[in-house]
């Protein structure tokens, strides 16, 4: 089922609780959407509804395979340069490990951007530099113009609202040979 795989991105940290529930509860949404026919979402730190809260913005939960990535030389290199204490810097190595094996592995990948991030930004021109097909969408609120100006088919950009199912079901018949366009 690997390649039925979505990555799936959203800022939660540092957002109100209100807002991190509305981003949580759209990815509950989505997720439920594509489960029915047949993805599996990554949705780890997106689903972490303790992350709006700057002082538990601290990921715990990283697998230990891209903890022993983050090595004692790579922290040194970048202490002097980073705000982060070693401990922590640690572990954003390691999450960064997560996140670029995520995006890999990932069939395609979706973002939720209707708060602004530097980090789904990254995300993003990641996934598109690795040639993943992407989707990206807002809840009444617009999107970078950067992003919209993206010039290659690989990027879909969409609002959250009445049309949106549709608007995902077309990105999944146009990037997944495997989806059967009948099951909407």
């Amino acid at each position: 089922m690997k390649d039925r795989v979505v990555f799936y991105g959203a800022s939660v940290t540092s957002r109100s609780k209100t807002q991190a529930r509305e981003i949580i509860d759209r990815a509950i949404h989505i997720c439920e959407l594509l489960r029915k026919h047949g993805f599996q979402c990554h949705t780890d730190v997106v689903l972490d509804d303790k992350l709006h809260s700057r002082s538990s913005a601290s990921i715990t939960n990283i697998p230990e395979k891209f903890l022993k990535l983050s090595t004692e030389e790579q922290v040194n290199k970048l202490k002097s340069s980073r705000v982060s204490e070693p401990q922590e810097l640690h572990k954003e190595v390691a999450c960064y490990y997560w996140g670029l094996d995520s995006l890999r592995n990932a069939h395609f990948c979706l973002w939720d951007l209707t708060y602004p991030s530097t980090g789904a930004g990254f995300e993003l021109a990641t996934a598109l530099t690795l040639g993943k097909k992407c989707f990206c969408f807002s809840e009444n609120t617009r999107i970078s113009s950067t992003v919209c100006g993206y010039p290659l088919n690989s990027l879909t950009v969409a609002n959250y609202g009445e049309k949106f199912e549709k608007k995902l079901f077309e990105f999944l018949k146009n990037s997944d040979r495997k989806y059967n366009p009948d099951m909407t």
